[in-house]
């Protein structure tokens, strides 16, 4: 499925080494992004971390988690999943406490190979779009 698929690329990305996740980022530097506690040194090795990960974030569906849900409620009201979390919690994993960046990797290989073969593939080419935002036409070409 198109999911599926999309969660495979995020994976090939986070093995490959161009792409880390995080739980935790220090405010006072919010460029930072390597940190002892990033899913990249989580486990034994990153392979076995991504399934870890894959399978309780993605397959889980925490990536789209309700603040509401009673499951992350505590007895006095008190939601348990708005705080920094651990990879030993999943269960208070949601998209606002788990994030994801581009390694230094990541960034030459976007700006030295990604970014200019996009560029040289679609410079040649415009679209026209309506007020509602859809496509009335493509001009010009993708260069191949």
């Amino acid at each position: 499925t198109y999911i599926s698929e999309y969660i495979n690329v995020i994976g090939q990305l986070f093995l490959a080494g161009y792409i880390d996740f995080g739980s935790y980022c220090d405010d006072e530097d919010r460029s930072k992004i390597d940190y002892p506690t990033n899913l990249s040194y989580y486990k034994e090795d990153k392979y076995q971390a991504w399934i870890y990960f894959r399978d309780n974030y993605f397959y889980a569906n925490r990536f789209n988690r309700d603040l509401c849900d009673p499951d992350t409620i505590d007895e006095e009201g008190y939601s348990l999943i708005l705080g920094d979390t651990s990879w030993d919690t999943p269960q208070y994993w949601l998209q606002y406490n788990i994030w994801v960046a581009r390694t230094e990797k990541g960034t030459k290989y976007y700006n030295e190979i990604l970014s200019p073969r996009f560029y040289n593939k679609y410079k040649d080419l415009e679209v026209e779009i309506d007020d509602k935002g859809n496509i009335i036409r493509w001009i010009g070409k993708i260069n191949r």
